[in-house]
């Protein structure tokens, strides 16, 4: 199954995708474009990531 045939590798490395759940949402005014800061929430843990 090939979803995007024009996709290739180093296109897909590229790529910043990230998941998160968003607890609010601001208007932010001073940017040059329509924009909003999206808050959520932090995570807190001692584990560390490798």
């Amino acid at each position: 199954m090939v979803l995007c045939p024009s996709l290739l590798k180093d296109d897909w490395q590229k790529l910043d995708i990230r998941v998160g759940k968003i607890i609010e949402v601001e208007d932010y005014p001073e940017a040059r474009k329509p924009a909003y800061n999206l808050l959520k929430p932090t995570l807190k843990t001692n584990s560390k990531i490798n």
